[in-house]
């Protein structure tokens, strides 16, 4: 994602093992430019991207602690699926899930 010439988000995603199921493994808006929507365009950026090479299924990981990235994906329609106590070094980890509409 873009502003002004310069890159100020980025999300990535990669298939899992799973047939269907895609990860968006990771999303990073710029500090000063949080809060603008661009989280919000990189989730319907990554989810058309999903839809359109047809996976039926998505993940994502968020540290728990981290309520504005749970908030966002959640209004992005994600739902934690799994919750992981000692998920990353120790660290509570929630996974969410949202089908991909076809």
């Amino acid at each position: 994602m873009r502003a002004g010439g310069q890159a100020v988000g980025i999300v990535r995603i990669m298939p899992m093992s799973e047939e269907g199921l895609a990860q968006l493994v990771s999303m990073h808006v710029h500090p000063d430019h949080q809060g603008q929507g661009i989280g919000a365009a990189l989730m319907t950026t990554a989810e058309e991207f999903t839809r359109a090479c047809r996976y039926r299924r998505a993940i994502l990981g968020v540290i728990h602690a981290n309520d504005k990235a749970r908030r966002l994906y959640e209004r992005a329609g994600g739902a934690v699926v799994e919750a992981r106590p000692t998920g990353v070094e120790g660290v509570p980890v929630d996974i969410y899930g949202k089908q991909i509409a076809s």
